[in-house]
């Protein structure tokens, strides 16, 4: 008898993170007002700070809602804002889901 795998355990470890993570350097991280992800992919998705550090977060996650386009702002004490677009692409087959377009779009760097 021959057992057959499923999606769930072919896939398993494979597949990427489908979040988008804004990562903000060590000096910029007290001077973070907000950051806020908006527009079709992003609207209502929740910003959340997935590492804490010294005086703020060094990372926050993005989780896209819809494909399209995804526009994040970072707000900073200075009265500057960091603003990028990223597309957001739903993928199907294994690892099936919505993910950043190019894959490496989906780490964005706080200049």
């Amino acid at each position: 008898m021959t057992l057959a795998c499923g999606p769930q355990t072919e896939c398993a470890g494979k597949c990427a993170n489908p979040a988008l993570f804004v990562v903000v350097p060590p000096a910029e991280v007290g001077q973070v007002q907000g950051v806020v992800a908006t527009d079709v992919a992003c609207a209502g998705s929740p910003v959340s700070c997935a590492s804490n550090a010294d005086g703020g977060c060094a990372q926050y996650t993005i989780l896209p809602v819809a494909k399209g386009n995804c526009h994040v702002d970072v707000f900073l004490a200075s009265g500057t804002t960091f603003s990028v677009d990223v597309k957001i692409v739903q993928t199907t087959g294994c690892c099936a889901g919505l993910y950043a377009d190019p894959a490496s779009a989906a780490t964005i760097e706080v200049p």
